[in-house]
C-alpha cells in the first residue's frame, strides 16, 4: 500500500479523492475501532465515529479553517475521541431521562400524580413534534422490533436506522429538556 503524506491525505480529501478515504479508512479505521471498544462503544459506534470525524474534516478543510498542528492521525484520533465523548455523555443522559421517566412511570407513587402526568404531557407533546420516520422508528424500536427488523419495514439499512434513531433520541430528549419547563 502507497504511503501518503499527511498533505496528500487533506489534498485528496478536499478534493473528494476516493482512494484517499479508503487509504483512511483502511490505515487509521482500526486505531479508531480500537480505542472506541476500549471506551465501551461497539464497532458499528467505531464506524458510525469515524465517518462523523471525516465529515467534520472535510468540512474545515472546504472553509480553509483546518490547520494541523501535529499528524493527520493524531488529528483524526482527537476528533474520533472527543466524538466518542460526547457520544457517551449523551447516552449517559438520555439513559438518566428515560430511566426516571419510565421510573415515575411504573412507580408513580414516587412522585405526585399530578407531575407525573405534566411530565408525561411534556413527553408526549415534544414527540408528536418529531417527524413522522423519528416517531416510526422510536416506537418500532421500544415496541422490541431489532434494527434489522424497522429497516426491513421501512426500506431503509440497518446502518441508515442506528443512525436516525440515535438522532431522533437525541433531539427528542433536547427539546423535552430545553422546553419541557416551559409547558
Amino acid at each position: 500500500m502507497k504511503v501518503y503524506s499527511d498533505n496528500e491525505i487533506l489534498d485528496g480529501l478536499k478534493k473528494r479523492k476516493r482512494n484517499a478515504v479508503l487509504h483512511i479508512t483502511e490505515e487509521y479505521l482500526p486505531m479508531i475501532a480500537h480505542m472506541v471498544m476500549k471506551m465501551g462503544g461497539s464497532s458499528q459506534d467505531a464506524e458510525d465515529i469515524f465517518q462523523e470525524a471525516l465529515m467534520a474534516v472535510i468540512n474545515k478543510l472546504d472553509k480553509n479553517e483546518l490547520k494541523l498542528t501535529a499528524s493527520f492521525s493524531t488529528y483524526l484520533y482527537s476528533v474520533c475521541k472527543n466524538l466518542r465523548l460526547c457520544q457517551i455523555y449523551e447516552q449517559k443522559r438520555e439513559n438518566e431521562y428515560m430511566y426516571v421517566y419510565l421510573k415515575e412511570m411504573y412507580y408513580p407513587e414516587t412522585e405526585s400524580n399530578k407531575m407525573h402526568e405534566a411530565r408525561e404531557k411534556i413527553f408526549w407533546h415534544y414527540f408528536e413534534k418529531l417527524s413522522e420516520v423519528c416517531k416510526e422508528i422510536l416506537r418500532m424500536y421500544h415496541g422490541k422490533y431489532s434494527v434489522k427488523e424497522i429497516a426491513e419495514e421501512l426500506g431503509n439499512t440497518e446502518n441508515y436506522i442506528r443512525k436516525r434513531k440515535y438522532e431522533c433520541k437525541k433531539r427528542l430528549t433536547k427539546l423535552v429538556k430545553e422546553n419541557g419547563e416551559m409547558l
